[in-house]
């Protein structure tokens, strides 16, 4: 599909292996699509996770626990499953080439991380070919937060050279890929490690303030994470 001849659309990209998707997930989401006036948010989540230290649950339940999530929330976005299809690793970059030959060249794209995954970008597969497709959105994250996060030299330079004054949002971001934005988030200590630790522990009556209902009660109808 070739927007070249509409008005160019600005579309967020979320990544994350969402193992299982929470309240902070969703409240990012919302962020993002409000600062940056996103005319569309896509959920990509992780098929074959290369830098975790554990396997994650099964392609089709983080996908069934995504979709109740989104629905529950009321949230406007999509899923695209092409990292959950793809074998072998999943490497953002290839995604974005994808995405890049989809919906042509003056599209708007921005990928939406959390500090930590901006901490560890110099670990990515050649991850400087992103800039050359997309606009970056880093938010704060409990522990990695923007003011004090430490960065690899590089990464910290292309930060310094391509930072956008996020008072100006959302017009600062524009179809010229490579700008990044900083945005201070206060999402909460929610994370998808200690969900899985609550539940294999006994304890997700603990959790209805951060997972979803439905996405609570997929977990518990298919015994997912209890050991």
């Amino acid at each position: 599909m070739d927007l070249s001849d509409e008005a160019a659309p600005r579309i967020g990209i979320l990544g994350g292996t969402f193992d299982p998707v929470h309240t902070a997930h969703l409240a990012l989401a919302r962020l993002f699509l409000d600062r940056l006036a996103l005319d569309s948010l896509v959920f990509l989540p992780t098929g074959n996770p290369w830098q975790k230290d554990r396997r994650p649950a099964a392609p089709r339940h983080r996908l069934a626990m995504l979709a109740l999530a989104i629905e529950e929330s009321g949230l406007s976005a999509s899923i695209d499953e092409r990292e959950i299809r793809r074998t072998g690793p999943s490497y953002t970059v290839e995604s974005f080439f994808g995405l890049r030959r989809e919906i042509g060249q003056r599209a708007l794209l921005v990928l939406l991380l959390g500090a930590d995954q901006l901490a560890r970008l110099h670990t990515w597969s050649r991850w400087k070919m992103l800039l050359d497709m997309a606009d970056l959105a880093i938010a704060g994250r409990p522990n990695f937060e923007l003011e004090t996060l430490t960065l690899d030299p590089e990464v910290a330079r292309e930060v310094e050279n391509r930072r956008v004054d996020n008072a100006h949002l959302p017009m600062a971001l524009n179809a010229a890929s490579g700008q990044i934005v900083l945005l201070p988030a206060d999402l909460g200590e929610t994370s998808s490690s200690l969900i899985r630790k609550r539940i294999a522990a006994g304890d997700s009556d603990t959790l209805r303030d951060l997972v979803p209902s439905r996405v609570l009660e997929y977990i518990r109808s298919h015994s997912l994470y209890t050991h």
